[in-house]
């Protein structure tokens, strides 16, 4: 993955936890929900679906990412 690739997507994580700060998380947790211009099954696609998964794991479930991508 370029450098430039990581930039895109360190910079959309780090947007999400500013919304996570701002929120308080329930005991049902929380759906992130996601639309973006990137095709769908592109390498972006991809690894915004595997930071969601890194996410749902670090929770513990209580977050989670889904994705619309080209939208």
């Amino acid at each position: 993955m370029s450098g430039r690739n990581r930039a895109w997507i360190a910079a959309v994580a780090i947007v999400t936890i500013g919304v996570l700060a701002g929120s308080q998380v329930g005991a049902a947790g929380t759906t992130i929900r996601l639309a973006t211009l990137i095709p769908d099954g592109s390498i972006w696609d991809k690894a915004l679906k595997q930071m969601g998964d890194s996410w749902r794991k670090a929770s513990e479930g209580r977050v989670s990412l889904r994705v619309y991508p080209g939208t």
